[in-house]
């Protein structure tokens, strides 16, 4: 998730000055790191699925305040830790990505 903010900072950057070439490579890069994400989401679907002994519909399902009272206590802190960073930087995703669309929508405007 750090890694699409940080991509969405650069696009932002490249919006700006209308680096056209530049918007191309970060949009392939972010099309890539999301199939990446999709192959680590389905992966840890399939590994909360067999530790919880549900279905892989389940594990989806499963919001991470649900699945902190499933696990060891040991691991619960990290989860909640996990959890707060993840909302800090989907918030920060939201703004970037409403910002970029405004800026790539001005961009398309004065073509």
């Amino acid at each position: 998730l750090e890694q699409v903010v940080d991509l969405a900072e650069h696009q932002q950057q490249a919006l700006i000055r209308f680096e056209s070439e530049r918007i191309e490579v970060i949009a392939s890069e972010q099309e890539r790191l999301s199939k990446t994400m999709q192959d680590c989401e389905n992966k840890r679907f399939e590994i909360i699925s067999n530790s919880l002994g549900i279905s892989i519909k389940e594990a989806r399902a499963l919001t991470m305040s649900e699945l902190i009272t499933h696990v060891d206590p040991q691991f619960a802190d990290s989860l909640v830790n996990i959890r707060q960073k993840m909302s800090v930087l989907v918030t920060k995703l939201q703004f970037l990505h409403t910002v970029n669309r405004v800026l790539a929508l001005r961009g398309r405007n004065s073509v």
